[in-house]
């Protein structure tokens, strides 16, 4: 166990910082599940940091070592049973001794490789300090590739067009996964890491999507992050094109109609690899990472993702732990790393709402209608896999809609909706693989809908030259067309990977209001825990920390029980505040200085005298008060409402005499 010097806490620690530390340092060391609880504003984020990267370095700096003598022990048993003289009773014993050591003499060369590329990146890192040498990673954007008039055409069904950094072996080192509900608890993590002392001596890398990532604004405008993640997945391939596209005679082809950002100029492997070392030798959060892509022209989301391999801490969002094909395409694994799950008091509502999906009817129609309308347009130029795959869609798309709208509101398994809406027959999975293959989803982004699905292919009884005027007024008319904005078959494409899910774990909600007129089709998960089960069985370590854990029960059995981990293996901390209780007095006032009662009800917010009597409390205790003030308001309303009043009765005057005044409304 450490002292508490060797955690490197930036400040003398309280005693129960202390604790914190060194529990968390014995979970890391014992490979066991912990859960702690401390309230807020007792250092809980700097203890975590403390605590755990404590542990990392010493167990990096020491595991070498250990492997090493781990060899030399079993080489010299080895070569005692080869040298004794019953040879045949020693076999079986000297055949597991060579297994161990083979498994040890293969772990110990991927930490030393692992050691040699830290100090090749140390060195490229020190490069790239030179201006100079970084310079030239800054090319001028002016990318040109060909329009191809068929962009809109489905690539023919079965090309696999994965990400090259998925196929990337993660391994290398020891990691600690940190997940937090939102970004700016990650930002704030980071900034609290930084304070650390050994902080500059940490490898770490903030993971986000691309939404939060992207510096092409040509890709950002898009908005919706699905569309986002396609269009970046589009431009990345023609990036890797674009480079290729020669003749036979190395000449390059007649160039076509031409325009600048199809390829993305942000995406390119040198600029990306410099950035992923810059990346990890600096710590630095979102912010900084999108502020370093835009300076060395470098794409933040990939570099970000190529600097995961090399990393120590990796910080995450809960959607990107928690989401098992999330976390495998950035390259993360939880195998025999430590897991650490920050704020985790609502962990199990909040894995709950990221695989739960809604529908609307109106967006399955609108769906069908950009489908069957897409599929009409291009009939004769698809090829037959993706001619059959459209097809099925839009009869899954018309047998959903028809239950959703026939059906009476209802809570059904993913099973027994399936046989109820008729699209049993059907293969659901491959329909799902084709939508996200395909990138269908992009290619009706900009789709408009004249009519609906089911007229289409109708022959209007019409004369022909009301026919040719009703086709005339459909195609101009701006207040009768109906244009969708986005794609609304990004909304379906949750619900079918929810019907594809453990029948156990979900259920289907059809909801129709009273009119039912507007009817939607839901999915609830109903065991979140067995979403995050094969992280916390692959983890080394897994920690739960919050400033309210209570009930300690919700996560020793539904949580890690559904793990196999009984209540009785999870070690539970509980600490109080750093505040010694001597030093904290609270006091009820009931009534002003000038005997007035105070009774801030709804009828009173607006009460001049009340606020008088208060502010004339306020400006009393500023008076003998030696230390600072702090006055806390219900809300933000009621808050810029007395300050104002304040500051016409005198009140603030008065107390700016004693002390500076700030608020909310000027920052602190």
């Amino acid at each position: 166990m450490l002292d508490s010097d060797s955690y490197g806490f930036p400040f003398q620690p309280y005693s129960i910082q202390l604790e914190f530390m060194r529990g968390l340092y014995t979970i890391c060391e014992d490979s066991s599940v912990g859960i702690f609880e401390s309230p807020t504003g007792t250092g809980k984020s700097l203890s975590i940091i403390c605590g755990s990267l404590s542990w990392l370095l010493n167990y990096e700096n020491n595991r070498v070592p250990s492997l090493k003598e781990q060899a030399t022990c079993l080489t010299n048993e080895i070569e005692r049973l080869s040298d004794g003289d019953d040879w045949l009773s020693n076999a079986s014993e000297k055949c597991q001794l060579l297994e161990k050591l083979s498994t040890i003499r293969c772990e110990l060369s991927i930490w030393e490789e692992y050691r040699s590329r830290i100090e090749n990146l140390k060195k490229e890192q020190a490069k790239l300090k030179d201006d100079t040498k970084r310079s030239k990673f800054h090319p001028q954007i002016n990318y040109k590739t060909v329009i191809e008039d068929d962009e809109d055409i489905l690539d023919s069904y079965g090309h696999d067009d994965s990400d090259d950094e998925n196929a990337e072996d993660v391994g290398g080192g020891m990691k600690i996964l940190f997940a937090s509900r939102t970004h700016s608890q990650l930002s704030q993590f980071v900034s609290e890491v930084k304070k650390w002392k050994h902080g500059s001596e940490i490898r770490l890398v903030t993971l986000a999507s691309r939404q939060q990532l992207c510096i092409n604004e040509d890709v950002r405008k898009l908005e919706n992050n699905s569309l986002i993640n396609e269009r970046c997945t589009e431009l990345k391939s023609k990036s890797k094109q674009s480079s290729s596209k020669t003749t036979d005679a190395g000449v390059p082809p007649k160039k076509k109609r031409e325009t600048a950002g199809c390829a993305c100029p942000y995406y390119r492997s040198e600029g990306i690899s410099s950035m992923a070392t810059d990346i990890l030798f600096e710590v630095s959060d979102i912010e900084d990472i999108v502020a370093k892509g835009k300076e060395m022209k470098a794409c933040p989301y990939y570099a970000s993702r190529k600097a995961v391999k090399e990393s120590q801490i990796i910080l995450m969002p809960y959607n990107i732990l928690f989401h098992k094909e999330t976390r495998e395409s950035c390259g993360v694994s939880a195998k025999d790393n430590v897991v650490i799950i920050d704020e985790a008091h609502n962990i199990l509502e909040t894995i709950s709402g990221i695989y739960s999906a809604e529908i609307t009817l109106k967006q399955l129609n609108d769906s069908r209608s950009q489908v069957a309308q897409y599929l009409h347009k291009y009939n004769t130029r698809l090829a037959p896999g993706n001619l059959l795959s459209l097809r099925q869609l839009i009869q899954v798309l018309k047998m959903i809609s028809n239950f959703v709208q026939g059906g009476n509101p209802q809570v059904l398994l993913p099973s027994e909706f399936v046989v109820k809406a008729g699209i049993d027959n059907l293969n659901l999975f491959k329909i799902i693989q084709f939508l996200n293959k395909s990138q269908l989803c992009r290619k009706l982004n900009s789709f408009k809908v004249f009519v609906e699905p089911d007229e289409i292919g109708k022959v209007p009884k019409l004369g022909l030259k009301e026919l040719m005027n009703k086709e005339t007024s459909i195609l101009t008319s701006d207040v009768d067309e109906k244009k969708i904005r986005g794609s609304p078959l990004l909304s379906v494409i949750p619900i079918l990977s929810a019907l594809c899910r453990p029948h156990n774990e979900g259920r289907i909600v059809l909801k129709k209001d009273d009119s039912r007129e507007i009817c939607s089709l839901k999915y609830l998960l109903l065991n979140p825990a067995a979403e995050v089960k094969d992280v916390i069985n692959e983890a080394r370590a897994v920690i739960v920390a919050g400033g309210t854990m209570r009930p300690i029960s919700e996560f020793q059995h539904q949580l890690f029980g559904a793990a196999g981990i009984q209540p009785d293996q999870v070690k539970i901390f509980s600490f109080g505040h750093v505040i010694p209780a001597e030093q904290v007095l609270p006091v009820i006032v009931t009534k002003g200085p000038a005997g007035r009662v105070f009774e801030f009800s709804y009828g009173n917010r607006s009460n001049t005298k009340m606020l008088d009597e208060l502010g004339q409390l306020i400006v009393n205790t500023c008076n003998i008060v030696p230390g600072g003030v702090i006055v806390f308001f219900s809300s933000y309303e009621i808050e810029n409402n007395t300050y104002k009043h304040w500051v016409e009765s005198g009140h603030l005057e008065k107390m700016a005499l004693r002390k500076r005044v700030r608020t909310n409304q000027f920052g602190f």
